[in-house]
């Protein structure tokens, strides 16, 4: 199955979306080492990481219901059952992340005008930079 395919697979459920987020990627945190005396220090390992904020409001539905929190409660309690990957602005989609870690929590403002949202972090351990592809997710 090629990206397209898996990104296209949400119809039945196989692939599952956030809603539109506010997130960024900056530079991964490199480990070095030195293996021998008379050589520079090479790189071993590195950590990246998607930090997001998530304004959906849609946190508390009527009824009880907390679409939202159980998103997200979801991912958490099981990272392992999941693959990640995350879409850009500019029609570029990133991944697919096999092995993650989620923070993610609540926010809320010390105020009734501020704004209540999740804030998030992924991290995954890869020297290698994602290739991105280019891909249409109108009508999706």
């Amino acid at each position: 199955m090629d990206l397209v395919e898996k990104i296209n697979s949400r119809a039945n459920g196989d692939v599952v979306f956030s809603g539109l987020i506010l997130g960024q990627k900056p530079k991964g945190s490199f480990t070095k080492k030195r293996i021998a005396s008379c050589q520079p220090e090479g790189v071993v390992g590195a950590e990246k990481q998607l930090t997001f904020q998530d304004y959906n409001t849609d946190t508390i539905t009527p009824g009880g219901g907390c679409l939202a929190y159980d998103f997200w409660n979801t991912i958490l309690s099981e990272p392992s059952s999941y693959k990640f990957g995350y879409y850009t602005c500019d029609g570029y989609f990133y991944g697919v992340i096999n092995d993650f870690q989620i923070e993610i929590d609540e926010v809320i403002e010390d105020n009734n005008t501020g704004s209540t949202y999740f804030d998030g972090t992924i991290l995954w351990n890869s020297i290698e930079m994602l290739c991105p592809v280019k891909v249409d997710l109108s009508g999706l």
